[in-house]
């Protein structure tokens, strides 16, 4: 199997007092099943400091990279930190990206685009519009989870994917192998074929 670094999201358990890092297992079984073994990262404010990230990186030597969903940007520093020297290892190295919702809206701001507040996509399914590229990779309708999409996009990501309204909902870098969808694949039951073809597509760079 080759190797994935996946991001975590952070929880904030009051009654005892702890910040948890936390992966959904369903992604795990996900990732496994399109045979990549996944290493989740830490998001501890000592480890999130740049030299430790990458030090950890240069261990692992992953074969891909995977940005999860889960949390708002900003909403647990450490966190945004380690994503970003995981964008910027993988750019450095040219190991494919994937992103899943937060991981979208990471990867987004990362080159620059901006984020605007949505309603009516938490908890439902909608129709995905595709360009003609991509209509024999994705699947009619996905489900959604968010909050938030982004608009104002460089020049150099290419919008792939909309939901009946125009917000994005896929984007590609158009030079790097970065993609990213706003999604949750792990989150249907069954995995769906075409997401399972699409993993194995992304982080393989096929």
């Amino acid at each position: 199997m080759k190797s994935v670094a996946i991001s975590q999201r952070s929880d904030w358990v009051e009654k005892r007092n702890e910040v948890r890092d936390a992966l959904d297992q369903r992604l795990v079984d996900l990732l496994i099943c399109v045979d990549f073994l996944p290493y989740p990262v830490p998001n501890t404010p000592k480890f999130s400091k740049t030299e430790n990230t990458l030090e950890w990186l240069k261990n692992l030597s992953p074969n891909a990279i995977l940005l999860s969903g889960g949390n708002d940007l900003a909403e647990f520093t450490s966190r945004d930190q380690t994503e970003s020297t995981l964008i910027n290892y993988a750019i450095s190295k040219c190991l494919p990206i994937l992103g899943i919702c937060r991981g979208m809206q990471m990867l987004g701001s990362y080159f620059g685009a901006s984020l605007e507040k949505l309603s009516g996509h938490a908890g439902t399914r909608h129709a995905l519009i595709t360009n003609e590229e991509y209509a024999k990779h994705f699947s009619k309708t996905v489900n959604s989870y968010h909050n938030f999409c982004l608009k104002d996009f460089p020049k150099e990501i290419e919008i792939i994917a909309t939901d009946a309204e125009g917000s994005c909902e896929a984007f590609r870098h158009k030079r790097l192998p970065i993609e990213a969808w706003m999604w949750h694949p792990e989150r249907q039951n069954p995995f769906e074929e075409k997401d399972l073809l699409n993993m194995k597509r992304v982080l393989t760079h096929d």
